[in-house]
C-alpha cells in the first residue's frame, strides 16, 4: 500500500523559494489591500506570507490558493504547459539566474570544470552529478563551438553563459520541480 508515491510538482510557493535560494535572489509580493503592509520585506520567502491577498505573477501562474477556506483541495496541482513555458522562456527566471549572487559567484570562481559542475548539482539537485551529467557538462561548451563553424574557439574555462544554460536546465528538470 505504500510501496510508492505519486510524483507531483512543488507547491508554487516552494518553488520559487527554491529557485530563490538556488540563485541568491528574492521577489518583490504586493498586495492589493494597503492594511497592514501594502510591500512585504523582500527577504520574507514566499511559504512565509501571511495572506492570500499578497501574490506575484508566478505564485498565481503555478496555483497558488487564494486561501478563501484553507484547505488543502482549493490548490491546483495540476502542470500546465504555461508552467513549463515560463520556466523556459522567462526573462525573471534569466535574470535571476545571470544576475543572482550564488551563482554569478560560481561561475567567476575559476575552480575547475568538474568542481563548478559538482557545485552546480549540488546547489540545485542536493547530490553530486552521475559519471555521464558531469562528462555532458564538461562538453556542453565544445559542442556549442563546434555547432557553430567559424566561430572563435571557446576559452579552456568554461564561459559564463554555459554555466547558466547548465543551471537553467537543471532548474527545468523534473527532478527539481517534483517531489518524489
Amino acid at each position: 500500500k505504500f510501496a510508492s508515491y505519486a510524483v507531483r510538482r512543488l507547491d508554487a510557493e516552494v518553488l520559487i523559494d527554491a529557485i530563490n535560494k538556488v540563485t541568491g535572489t528574492t521577489d518583490l509580493y504586493t498586495s492589493p489591500i494597503p492594511e497592514p503592509f501594502t510591500y512585504i520585506p523582500e527577504n520574507k520567502p514566499a511559504v512565509a506570507l501571511p495572506d492570500g491577498s499578497i501574490t506575484s505573477p508566478f505564485l498565481a501562474l503555478f496555483g497558488r490558493p487564494a486561501r478563501a477556506t484553507g484547505m488543502e483541495n482549493e490548490r491546483d496541482h495540476k502542470p500546465l504547459s504555461a508552467q513549463s513555458l515560463y520556466l523556459l522562456n522567462s526573462t525573471n527566471i534569466q535574470r535571476k539566474i545571470d544576475q543572482g549572487p550564488t551563482l554569478k559567484a560560481l561561475f567567476a570562481s575559476g575552480r575547475k570544470t568538474r568542481e563548478i559542475t559538482d557545485e552546480l548539482y549540488l546547489t540545485i539537485l542536493s547530490r553530486f552529478p552521475t559519471p555521464e551529467e558531469a562528462k555532458n557538462a564538461e562538453l556542453y561548451s565544445s559542442f556549442k563551438t563546434a555547432a557553430r563553424p567559424g566561430a572563435p574557439q571557446a576559452p579552456a574555462a568554461k564561459r559564463r553563459e554555459d554555466w547558466a544554460d547548465i543551471a537553467w536546465s537543471l532548474i527545468n528538470s523534473t527532478e527539481f520541480r517534483y517531489r518524489h
